[in-house]
């Protein structure tokens, strides 16, 4: 027989995964932060008034800037979020809870479509309350408005 040696893999082990988890949520935060201050920047700059050509070609310049900055942070918080998706697969892989987890994710799914439906279904039934006197009104004037234009002389 031989012998196999397990080594456990230092870099996928829970708490080296837990640490690159929290260190992926403080640099998402800290983008968040970035692009919440370029998207002010953005704003004060749209609100500015518009003295003259000079201030118009100030504006034109700082909103591509801000466009092309806005458009780097996005993309790099949307790696951020993938990365730290991975990660946290990873985590539930090495921590024996994958399939506890994606129960509970089908159920929160299954609870927010139920949720949804429900909701759909009160304002339907809410718009048709409203609707029927109103149809109903509708019918009847347009009954009598036939039956008068139909009298014989």
């Amino acid at each position: 027989m031989k012998r196999i040696d397990i080594v456990e893999n230092v870099s996928n082990s829970p708490e080296s995964l837990r640490k690159q988890i929290n260190s992926l949520d403080q640099k998402i935060t800290d983008i968040t932060k970035s692009l919440l201050e370029i998207q002010a920047v953005a704003l004060k700059a749209t609100m500015s008034p518009n003295n003259g050509w000079l201030d118009g070609l100030q504006k034109r310049w700082f909103r591509s800037a801000i466009h092309e900055s806005s458009n780097w942070h996005k993309a790099r918080l949307l790696i951020l979020y993938k990365e730290r998706r991975s990660l946290k697969h990873k985590l539930e892989i090495a921590t024996g809870t994958v399939w506890r987890n994606r129960i509970r994710r089908w159920f929160g799914i299954l609870f927010l479509m139920v949720f949804g439906i429900i909701v759909a279904s009160i304002i339907l039934m809410g718009l048709i309350t409203a609707l029927i006197p109103i149809w109903g009104l509708i019918i009847l004037l347009y009954m009598l408005i036939k039956r008068k234009s139909v009298r014989p002389y």
